[in-house]
């Protein structure tokens, strides 16, 4: 029975329960799993004295619910932000989940990276899955987090795994229920922000800033002929409203929220007046406010977000071995399938990124690994250098992997269901990327960041306000060639006399 015991299937079935006739009698024993040694007597009868014990033996106990402190190997790689090793200690959604595990279970977790599968091939992708989660050989093994535990070289895995099989890897290994979900999105490098000095426009589309100088020219004629047939019943206002010129500038005044000098007599004109100032005062304090986000915040210019529109653009496709290929190939979006025809297998991440960074192409990943690699890598100024394309695809369930017929299966799913539904998973997640940026910059420049967003907002710089002073360069200019203009007709006219 112990040899029964540590076989492959007997120490995957959680209960095997056996008699064994001795000379005096019969002895019952039962397989113990993850542990040594591999049975355990639990009850015996003598053939003289009956029955020895107590108590009646319990013959099929709850095993998996206590594991009483057993070891179980846990295959892992740093994947950031899901399972990450800083300053810090070991951190991450993923290593978090493990910990939630062990504790409810009540087991010692061995933690391992994966060994390498056996490969004869220099191919980029098979390099890769020996190293990550993993990839099958022409023969039918595997290598990585996926080969290591198709060995029974560990128990289970954590790695931001999916919940999928677009390669054949559930026949090697099996999946617990999942505790999170993710989507496979593609980064691409930025357009780049807007220039500073459009800033000043931003607030308003095109279309506001013609309703605006429409509006303009429209309340400035109004007021006009409104002065124009009050001047016939009586003198109703100050006669430099029968300029047009002083009309333009009175309203222009108006749009600025500048007091205007001018007697404004009359129910028909006071009311149109006041009219106007009601809409000058919405107006500005809607552009005013908005301005402020324009001016500290830089805005990036528009660039491809669907699969269409990358299908046209000829970017090429970048990734960490062929997994999101299958995927892409097996969807019934044709941009999709085009797309898959040009993914390029990276070996490692750097690789896959180094063409992506120089405008080659785009990468395809999970949007939470994208999200923190944006964060992390190419926001050092808090203005991303790299982008996450709007449109994703593949909706895949996030689960720990575990050994073929592996009996923790069930104990599993009952945890991370009350993890999931707890809501621990997602600030788990939150967690991670703080830890994630604390160890990067240390836990000193975090707190003078945090100290200097408390204590006021961002100062504005030239760079800022570039706009008003290009426009003060141009009007400035205009005038002067206004005046160099008025000068030489005032030469030609004294000629002239």
């Amino acid at each position: 029975m112990e040899a029964l015991a540590k076989t492959e299937v007997g120490r995957k079935t959680e209960h095997l329960v056996g008699l064994v006739q001795m000379s005096e009698g019969w002895k019952m024993y039962e397989n113990q799993l993850f542990r040594e040694p591999a049975v355990r007597r639990v009850d015996s009868w003598s053939v003289k004295e009956g029955r020895q014990g107590s108590r009646r033996a319990i013959l099929f106990p709850s095993k998996l619910t206590n594991l009483q402190g057993t070891e179980l190997k846990v295959v892992w790689f740093q994947f950031s932000p899901h399972f990450m090793v800083g300053p810090s200690g070991r951190y991450g959604r993923d290593y978090k989940v493990v910990m939630a595990l062990s504790e409810a279970l009540n087991f010692t977790p061995a933690f391992r990276k994966p060994s390498d599968g056996v490969y004869y091939t220099l191919s980029l992708s098979l390099s890769l899955a020996g190293q990550l989660w993993g990839q099958a050989s022409k023969n039918g093994s595997w290598s990585g987090l996926v080969g290591t535990l198709a060995r029974g070289e560990a128990n289970f895995g954590l790695a931001n795994v999916f919940l999928a099989n677009p390669d054949g890897r559930r026949e090697v290994h099996d999946f617990s229920s999942f505790y999170d979900s993710d989507v496979a999105c593609f980064l691409g490098r930025s357009a780049g922000p807007v220039p500073r000095w459009q800033s000043l426009a931003r607030p308003f589309s095109l279309l506001t800033w013609v309703a605006v100088l429409a509006t303009l020219v429209f309340a400035a004629i109004a007021l006009f002929i409104i002065t124009l047939v009050s001047s016939v019943e009586g003198p109703q206002v100050d006669h430099t409203f029968h300029s047009l010129s002083y009309v333009l500038l009175y309203t222009w005044g108006i749009h600025l929220r500048e007091p205007q000098v001018g007697a404004v007599k009359g129910a028909g004109m006071r009311t149109a007046v006041l009219t106007v100032w009601v809409y000058a005062v919405v107006l500005t304090i809607a552009y005013s406010t908005n301005l402020t986000a324009s001016l500290t915040v830089a805005k990036v210019q528009p660039a491809v977000n669907t699969f269409r529109g990358l299908r046209q653009s000829g970017q090429r496709v970048f990734a960490m071995g062929t997994f999101f290929r299958l995927g892409m190939a097996a969807s019934e979006n044709p941009d999709l399938k085009v797309l898959a025809d040009r993914l390029e297998p990276y070996p490692n991440l750097p690789s896959a990124l180094r063409p992506v960074e120089a405008g080659y192409g785009v990468f395809i990943q999970s949007r939470k690994y994208l999200e923190f690699l944006v964060s992390d890598k190419y926001s050092p100024r808090g203005v991303p250098s790299m982008r996450i394309l709007r449109e994703c695809f593949a909706p895949y369930s996030i689960a720990v992997s575990l050994e073929k017929n592996s009996p923790l299966c069930s104990s599993f799913d009952v945890v991370l269901r009350n993890v999931f539904e707890g809501g621990l998973v997602r600030r788990w997640f939150v967690e991670a990327l703080r830890l994630a940026k604390r160890d990067k910059k240390g836990k000193k420049d975090e707190e003078t960041m945090e100290k200097a967003q408390e204590e006021g907002g961002v100062p504005l710089s030239v760079d800022h306000l570039q706009g008003v002073f290009l426009i003060l360069a141009l009007v400035l200019l205009v005038v002067c060639l206004a005046f160099l203009t008025e000068l030489s007709c005032g030469k030609r006219n004294r000629r002239n006399i």
